[in-house]
């Protein structure tokens, strides 16, 4: 059956017509460069966007309401604005990273507000919204369009009954909200239960019921908790005074270079291998030698996003026993369904963190992420011991109950979708191979994959079990990828693992001030990062000869 495609207009949500969709549309090449130039008319049509970079309208009308009720408070002696946090944990660090090198005399200008319904306000000096956006971005740790709907604000401004001061400096111990438990922790245990053992085996429920999971707001979540996990792991267990430092090996998603990077977040700062290869693990080797125990943990992903490298996880598993540092992967792409990370034959990564917002929801219209400890790793009882305690003192912004239900509801076939998806994925990738007009197809299944043996060494056994739904292609330079992008009958804009395939021109999206620095790890400026969905093969492949067909006959 042939599909009928739709074009969602420029700025409209995708999903179309849902409140809390996750990505956006971008239909045109220009759409893009205008939007990251800021071009009015572009920025200006934008009615959402992703939520963790285009703050959600149902945020941003909180947040003008709060800034309205404080307007008659004593704050009106400054112009300020507003952030809106999940918990009291997020809200510290988020006044602890806007005080960063903040004269003493200003400080007083950072306030937090608890809501009695758990979730918490910051104030701070207008001037630094971008700095506040940054915390947002970097860190993941957002509040959801759905739990700001849910919020209801008084008509005026009462801080003895209604929005209750927190005296930052002297807290000594949070605790965790408390949600409505006896909705919530049946929600949380399923969605736990299938991140823990998604193609639920029988074997694998008694080796996984030793493996610790928590569930966040967002992918970034869950990766800037595995950092204070390993940097409080690597405080207990470390003879050294020094902050740890981190290594990020392997090309990975801009944001997670960007939370490591900040100084505010990770005082020891991070060392980063960009290209993922023979040569950077020697490279790291020679570091970890000569940092003697400095190292907490190595952040890399699998594969890598946009080009799908597949770092060779055996000699990162062998090196981080060697010099007694955590291996943290981010297996968003290739997805807990396809690959075994903890106890595949001479791999076994410490911490697991995945962005549930992608192909574990598939609906594209909830943010979501887990952090899972290794229960068979080296370290699993400190790291366990360690993750709890964060979760009983509340330090990991939990998800709402308003967004756990969608999530419940939307993974319950997750199983099902990925191996749908790894078969088309597989078969589009290989036929791209074969087209005259594209230079080079990125995915690890296919036969030109370098990766490849590094992939098939932690592949799940099982004909479901496969490699991921993300393709990157790039096109040979005679041909125009602005006018192939632009002639591709699919749903255009950021995100990836939805259930309907949706194209980016990755490298402007995420690099778009960077291309240069870009490409000296070969990720090309005219990189397309594709994220197969539901649709047929012989759909997609339709879809792709009519675009082909259309550069070929203009450039030729």
């Amino acid at each position: 059956t042939k599909m009928q495609f739709i074009e969602i207009d420029l700025g409209s949500p995708l999903p179309a017509n849902d409140n809390d969709s996750v990505s956006v549309s971008l239909p045109l090449w220009e759409h893009v460069v205008g939007y990251e130039e800021g071009t009015e008319a572009i920025i200006s049509a934008m009615k959402t966007g992703y939520p963790r970079f285009r703050v959600h309208d149902d945020v941003i009308e909180l947040q003008s309401k709060i800034i309205s009720l404080f307007e008659t408070s004593e704050f009106a002696s400054y112009v300020f604005d507003c952030m809106v946090l999940p918990c009291l944990a997020s809200g510290l660090r988020f006044i602890r990273f806007m005080q960063w090198e903040v004269a003493a005399s200003e400080k007083s200008k950072y306030q937090l507000f608890a809501f009695p319904s758990g979730i918490f306000v910051a104030l701070f000096p207008i001037e630094f919204k971008l700095k506040a956006k940054a915390f947002w971005q970097h860190t993941g740790e957002v509040v959801s369009s759905r739990l700001c709907r849910e919020q209801t604000l008084p008509m005026k401004f009462l801080s003895d009954d209604f929005l209750i001061k927190v005296d930052c400096a002297s807290v000594i111990k949070t605790t965790p909200n408390v949600q409505n438990k006896d909705m919530y922790d049946p929600l949380l245990d399923a969605i736990c239960k299938r991140i823990l053992n998604p193609l639920n085996s029988e074997e694998e429920q008694s080796l996984q019921s030793n493996d610790a999971v928590a569930v966040t707001v967002s992918g970034m979540s869950a990766i800037f908790s595995a950092l204070r996990l390993a940097l409080e792991w690597h405080g207990k267990s470390s003879l050294s005074t020094s902050p740890a430092k981190m290594v990020v090996f392997g090309f990975p998603y801009v944001d997670t270079l960007k939370l490591l990077s900040r100084p505010e977040l990770n005082p020891g700062g991070v060392t980063f291998f960009g290209q993922g290869d023979a040569e950077d693990l020697q490279s790291l080797r020679v570091l970890l030698q000569q940092a003697q125990g400095q190292v907490a943990a190595i952040f890399t992903e699998f594969p890598t996003n946009p080009l799908l490298k597949c770092p060779d996880l055996t000699q990162l598993t062998a090196l981080a026993a060697e010099f007694d540092c955590l291996l943290v992967v981010d297996d968003t792409i290739s997805g807990f369904a396809n690959v075994d990370l903890f106890r595949s034959p001479g791999v076994s990564v410490d911490m697991r963190c995945s962005s549930l917002t992608k192909l574990f929801s598939g609906v594209g219209n909830v943010m979501a992420g887990g952090l899972t400890v290794n229960g068979s790793g080296r370290h699993a009882a400190d790291l366990k011991a360690g993750l709890q305690s964060m979760l009983s003192q509340g330090d990991i912004p939990p998800l709402a109950l308003a967004d756990l239900v969608p999530l419940e509801l939307n993974s319950r076939d997750y199983s099902q979708r990925c191996a749908r998806i790894n078969r088309t994925a597989l078969q589009l990738a290989e036929w791209l191979e074969t087209q005259p007009a594209v230079e080079r197809v990125y995915y690890p299944g296919t036969a030109a994959a370098g990766g490849d043996m590094n992939y098939r060494s932690v592949l799940r056994g099982g004909e479901d079990s496969g490699f991921g739904c993300l393709v990157s292609l790039v096109l040979k330079p005679q041909y125009s990828t602005q006018r192939f992008h632009d002639a591709l009958k699919l749903h255009k804009g950021p995100s990836l693992g939805t259930n309907f395939s949706l194209l980016c021109p990755y490298t402007l999206l995420a690099h778009y001030n960077e291309l240069d620095w870009a490409e000296t790890f070969g990720v090309s400026r005219n990189l397309l990062r594709l994220s197969v969905g539901l649709e047929s093969f012989e759909n997609l492949r339709g879809v792709f000869e009519y675009a082909l067909n259309e550069v070929t006959v203009a450039d030729s």
